[in-house]
């Protein structure tokens, strides 16, 4: 059972890297093609095509670069876990996600952004036939709002847990702490507790009080009452 998990395991692995490698291959073909349109970019500089042909290429690029740069995360984290997977998980796996994080949270962000201010020339691409027409391009468009909600997503995660992770080691005083936290957490403590004391107090001191009114109630009684409340059962005290 054993052998036949670590097959099942290793080979959907290697099928993972075998992926991830043609992926790679094919980003960076498309990055080899973009490449030449920008060298023969000249020969639309004198056209009224040149700023809509730019910014088109602008847009394909930084696509390109960014779909290339996940097939290489991708690839490098099956490359690491087919190797060495404690490895990786001990010294490698914070490095590694911190990368994935600037990469695909903050500057992707940064030019999705960009991409959003700039919707009309994103969105819509020029007709070479006719300048003054220009055709929505669902590809760029749903590519442009899928990669802002991702890189948010992953920013806002990331940002979340480092918040959370300093406010708890700020309140217990570990070595990454934040001492401003810290004195103004356990600051609201002190102040607040005084507060729940006293109510507690006032809580057990009404009680208190409460049971001595009982008390003083039931001693107050005259002895013929207390006399039929003992003999209320006669055949038992008989008995």
């Amino acid at each position: 059972m054993d052998a036949g998990g670590n097959f099942g395991s290793n080979f959907a692995l290697y099928l993972m890297m075998i992926i991830c490698i043609v992926l790679v291959g094919i980003d960076s073909i498309e990055l080899i093609r973009l490449s030449n349109d920008w060298s023969h970019i000249k020969a639309w500089s004198m056209t009224k095509l040149e700023g809509c042909i730019r910014v088109e290429l602008i847009t394909k690029t930084a696509f390109a670069v960014f779909s290339l740069l996940s097939a290489i995360a991708a690839l490098t984290l099956t490359i690491f876990l087919t190797i060495n997977t404690e490895l990786f998980l001990q010294k490698i796996l914070a490095a590694y996600l911190n990368l994935v994080y600037a990469v695909f949270g903050p500057i992707m962000l940064g030019f999705t952004i960009i991409g959003l201010a700039n919707w009309n020339d994103v969105a819509f691409t020029c007709d070479k036939t006719n300048p003054q027409n220009k055709i929505f391009s669902f590809g760029s468009a749903f590519s442009l709002i899928g990669c802002f909600i991702l890189s948010l997503l992953i920013t806002l995660t990331f940002v979340i847990y480092e918040v959370v992770n300093l406010y708890i080691n700020s309140i217990l005083g570990r070595e990454d702490q934040n001492k401003i936290l810290r004195t103004c957490f356990w600051w609201v403590v002190t102040r607040a507790r005084p507060n729940i004391t006293g109510n507690q107090q006032n809580n057990n001191n009404n009680s208190n009080n409460s049971n001595n009114d009982d008390h003083n109630q039931n001693n107050n009684r005259p002895p013929q009452e207390n006399e039929e409340r003992i003999n209320i059962n006669p055949d038992v005290n008989q008995n």
